[in-house]
């Protein structure tokens, strides 16, 4: 019953019964019921504070960092993600490279010889005659004692055609990439990216606050055991997971370099020592006949021993027909030149090996781990900051 129920029944309707409530009573109600209240609107407004969205400031946190940090946090972070996305994409490139042993082409040309006239070389013949002298008659060496007429021949060298053999083949450097190479490439090219953004970033700062005074809150002091231990767990963890992948890669490379691959080109058939034109006989004739010569000095050659009935035109027209031999490229019926197939049998290896890629995995694993590490150190100083 109400205080006021209480009051009229006792000044108004005079029951006193069962349910009369003294003053001192009425008021231990009082103060009960008002301070119920206030603690239903206390819970009330707790729960709409509870309810409200918690404002970050994450450009106030970062400005809060000092720049040697803010550099530190953007080498070792963009190394981090850098590194990871080079692994990503080094594994997807690996998946389709193809055995494609290195060739190195040496292009030559395909050369049709043929005689095309004669240069006529005139060639002096000696002999020794007998003089004497105050010891006595001697033998002596005699120049002009005859003349030779030899005929070389003018030959047109023709270019037909071209055709390409390999040089060298290797087949060790079969494979282009792998993670490990994207994974080192990615990080240095993430350092790098990460540091100019930093920079970037604390030019334009400078910029825009020049001349403004901002209170910037101390970054929160972090043990120096806790950030050496997230370097050295981040790091060891990296370096786990990156002999892992190198595992992987290693394995990978080595299951494709199974067989072998054929190379194959084409040479032109070539007809060696064939006629590939004529020249006359060589002409030799005796102007001296009073000297002795050697048994060979008219060899292969036609001999006028009369100058006077010599005559070279007449002589290169009705002179023995001198073959002049080469070699030459086969032709079919159309002029084309006849091409014959040649191959031969690479067997390609693994770059590196088992070990040396999974070394370089490891490595690289710590590398990217302990940026990873650095990065985290930093991040907690900026979100307690």
């Amino acid at each position: 019953m109400s205080t006021i129920g209480n009051w009229i029944n006792k000044n108004i309707t005079g029951n006193r019964g069962s349910g009369y409530v003294s003053d001192k009573e009425a008021r231990q109600l009082d103060q009960q019921g008002s301070q119920l209240k206030d603690d239903i609107n206390n819970i009330k407004d707790t729960v709409d504070q509870l309810s409200q969205p918690v404002q970050v400031s994450v450009e106030g946190s970062y400005s809060n960092l000092s720049t040697k940090d803010k550099f530190v946090l953007g080498a070792a972070g963009g190394a981090a993600v850098g590194g990871s996305l080079g692994v990503v994409k080094g594994m997807f490139d690996a998946a389709g490279d193809a055995m494609n042993p290195k060739v190195e082409w040496e292009t030559h040309k395909i050369i049709d010889p043929k005689v095309t006239g004669v240069d006529t070389v005139k060639q002096d013949i000696s002999g020794k005659t007998t003089v004497a002298t105050a010891d006595g008659l001697k033998e002596v060496e005699t120049s002009g004692a005859s003349v030779r007429y030899h005929f070389e021949p003018k030959i047109e060298y023709k270019e037909v055609g071209e055709y390409k053999t390999p040089k060298s083949i290797d087949g060790k450097f079969a494979f282009t990439t792998n993670s490990v190479i994207e994974g080192a490439k990615g990080a240095a090219i993430g350092a790098v990216v990460g540091v100019a953004g930093t920079a970037a970033y604390v030019a334009l700062d400078k910029i825009k606050n020049k001349g403004e005074e901002h209170e910037k809150k101390e970054p929160v002091n972090v043990n120096s055991g806790d950030d050496t231990k997230t370097i050295i767990k981040s790091g060891a963890v990296g370096a786990a997971v990156g002999a892992g992948v190198g595992l992987v890669d290693a394995t990978w490379e080595k299951l494709r370099t199974g067989g072998e691959q054929v190379i194959k080109w084409e040479v032109p058939k070539m007809e060696t020592g064939v006629k590939i034109g004529e020249v006359p006989q060589d002409a030799s004739v005796m102007i001296r006949q009073d000297v002795k010569y050697a048994p060979d000095a008219f060899k292969d050659s036609q001999l006028y021993r009369d100058p006077s009935k010599f005559d070279l035109d007449k002589h290169m027209k009705h002179a023995e027909d001198i073959d002049v031999k080469g070699d030459r490229p086969d032709k079919n019926l159309l002029g084309q030149v006849k091409m014959e197939e040649k191959s031969q049998a690479v067997t390609s290896e693994a770059r590196y090996g088992v070990v040396g890629t999974v070394l370089g995995g490891a490595v690289l694993g710590g590398v990217i781990g302990v940026a990873s590490g650095v990065a985290m150190n930093v991040l907690k100083k900026m979100v307690n900051s």
